[in-house]
Order: structure tokens, then C-alpha cells, then sequence
């Protein structure tokens, strides 16, 4: 994956304008004080359930969608109360006909709720069965499948709103939907785009990956493109390489408050073409509710509730990572697997 987690938020109090921005002592610091829990997901009669990532509107609004073997138990929603499959398929009494996989969830609000993967279809040329993007949106009343430009797998997506939402593909292809229409950038088939984010219309970032990019064999790069509302450009790299210098920005993308962020084993902000290291973890994916509220997790779970950031150090000896996290301010979710069965971890 996307195995490149997702990731990042934070700190903006440190980059307020020096007249606007509150003394220390006006500022409350954000919950941290969470009692945990951990849930179990897997599907009836299925031998592997493995949700990865997470989005929510409010604590009794979550999502995680993912992969089950079974044709079914792609997506699960938390209620408030517990988890429950979201039908999809024909065969859970959904719209989909196909076989599908679920690699990515993102929203806006409530009733525009967007996830990606792919879908299988029976190519009428060759016979075989094949692969082809999928996009599926819901609308606050049902779930349905968008029709899209055909591309590989789609591992990433960003919602700005109803019509304008982004997604990257396993093969250099971004798709953009504007209004009601769908656009195909190609940008180079050996780009893996595992991360996207979208502060407006007119800036998006998207991080492709390259493996074997250079001697020797197992060094990799990660490449970062901006799309300033008519054209994309490469503006940032990294090589990971046994000589490379340590890197300066992190495997995936997110922005919150119109600010860029990165992150992989550290959290960096984006000024200008600079990127500042903000926090020494072991993370992948962050969510912020605020600037005095952000949850980060990976090989572990961090806080950031506006002065400080703190480990939870009860949850490093869960062997497996995870991948993704919510969190509305008042609750936490964290979503992660064991390759076998989905655990949900849960703050209040």
C-alpha cells in the first residue's frame, strides 16, 4: 500500500499572523485525556478482513473500507453504537455488480462521502477478467458508482466537494472531477500516486512512488506534483537509496487549513518550496479536528492538543501498524489489522 500511509496536521497556531493570534494563556488545550477500547471486525466466514482506512463526519458517522476475500464486507460503519457492513455489492443488496476493492475513503460533509478502488469486469475483447478504476459516491441517502475514465486501481482520494474530488491511480493516472465531468491526467505509468490532497481547485498535490528507480536494486524515490488549475508539475523528490541523505518530507500528503503537510517516520509543514520537520514519530496517517486537537498513528499513537505532542506508549506492542485515524475533537478512531481481522482502536 498505501502501505504508503496516509497522514499529517498541525500546528497551525505557530504560523498565525503575529496580530491575529491568541496569547498562550487564551488558548485550551485539547482533549487528551481518551479512556480506549478496541473493536474486532471481521465478516462472517471469511478468513480475511483488513480495513485500512478510516473517515468520519462526527463520532456516530465513521467509515472504514478495505479488503475482504468474500464479495462482500468491503466498507463498515460506526453508528455510534457499533459496527455494521454497508451493503455494496448486488450480492449484499447494493448497487455494484461486480467484484470489487476498496483501497481509500475521503468526504466533505455528511451527504458527500466519496471511496476509490477497483472493480472487475469480463473485457469483451479478450474473455479475461480485469481490473478497471472504481469510483463510488454517497449522497446521504444511498451509494453509487460514478462513471469514470478507465484507469488501473485507484490507491488515493481527496474531496474538496460534491464536484470537485481527485483520485490517483497504481499506473500515473489522476482522475479530477469538475462539475459533473470527469478529466484523465496521465503523468507517467510508473508513478504509483498512493497519496493526494487538494487545498482548492487550483492546488493539488499528489506524491507518486517509483521503485527501482535507481542502482541499486530495492532504492525507490517518491516524487511530489502540484496542479496550479491547468497543469501538473514535478516541484519535489526524494531517493531512498543507501547513500541518499536522510529525507526531508514524508511518503504522503495531506493539507488542513489550506496548509501542506507530509509525513513518514516524521511530520513536516510545507512554507513556500521548504519543508520544516515538526515532530520525531513514528506515523503514518493524521487527522485534525483543530489546531489544538491532532491524533497521528503508525507503529504508534501521538497527540497534539496545541502546546505539545505526547506518545500513548500503552499501544506500541501492537505488532501490526495503523493505518489510518479520525478523530471530531470529542473521540478518537484508529484503524488497523493483523492481516486476518480489522481492530478498531476507539477514545472517548
Amino acid at each position: 500500500m498505501k502501505m504508503s500511509f496516509h497522514v499529517i496536521g498541525l500546528m497551525l497556531l505557530f504560523i498565525s499572523c503575529k496580530d491575529s493570534a491568541p496569547e498562550p494563556s487564551t488558548i485550551t488545550p485539547g482533549k487528551r485525556d481518551y479512556t480506549w477500547t478496541r473493536d474486532t471486525i471481521q465478516y462472517p466466514g471469511s478468513f480475511q478482513t483488513t480495513m485500512e482506512s478510516i473517515y468520519g463526519t462526527s463520532d456516530s458517522n465513521v467509515y472504514v473500507v478495505g479488503h475482504n476475500e468474500l464479495g462482500r464486507g468491503k466498507m463498515y460503519r460506526y453508528n455510534g453504537m457499533f459496527w455494521q457492513v454497508v451493503p455494496l455489492t448486488i450480492g449484499e443488496g447494493g448497487p455494484i455488480t461486480g467484484g470489487i476493492q476498496l483501497t481509500e475513503i475521503h468526504g466533505s460533509v455528511a451527504n458527500n462521502i466519496w471511496a476509490v478502488g477497483r472493480e472487475n469486469f469480463l473485457d469483451p475483447i479478450s474473455g479475461r477478467v480485469l481490473d478497471s478504476s472504481l469510483v463510488i459516491h454517497f449522497d446521504g441517502m444511498q451509494w453509487r458508482k460514478a462513471v469514470v475514465p478507465r484507469s488501473t486501481e485507484l490507491w488515493s482520494v481527496w474531496v474538496l466537494s460534491a464536484t470537485s474530488v481527485w483520485a490517483g491511480s497504481s499506473s500515473g493516472a489522476i482522475l479530477q472531477l469538475n462539475g459533473t465531468v470527469w478529466t484523465k491526467y496521465e503523468l507517467g505509468k510508473q508513478y504509483f500516486f498512493s497519496s493526494i490532497a487538494a487545498i482548492s481547485p487550483n492546488e493539488v498535490y499528489v506524491m507518486g512512488h517509483v521503485d527501482d528507480f535507481a542502482v541499486p536494486v530495492d532504492s525507490s524515490g517518491s516524487f511530489l506534483f502540484k496542479f496550479d488549475g491547468a497543469q501538473w508539475k514535478k516541484i519535489d523528490s526524494v531517493m531512498r537509496t543507501p547513500s541518499a541523505p536522510p529525507p526531508h518530507m514524508g511518503i504522503a500528503v495531506y493539507s488542513f487549513s489550506g496548509i501542506l503537510y507530509s509525513a513518514e517516520s516524521n511530520v513536516y509543514r510545507r512554507s513556500g518550496t521548504s519543508w520544516t520537520k515538526l515532530v520525531d514519530a513514528q506515523v503514518g496517517s493524521v487527522w485534525q479536528s483543530s489546531s489544538n486537537n491532532i491524533i497521528a498513528v503508525g507503529r504508534a499513537v501521538w497527540h497534539f492538543n496545541g502546546f505539545d505532542w505526547q506518545q500513548y506508549h500503552q499501544f506500541s506492542g501492537f505488532s501490526d501498524p495503523w493505518y489510518g485515524c479520525y478523530t471530531d475533537g470529542n473521540e478518537v478512531f484508529a484503524v488497523g489489522n493483523d492481516n486476518s481481522k480489522t481492530f478498531i482502536l476507539h477514545g472517548k
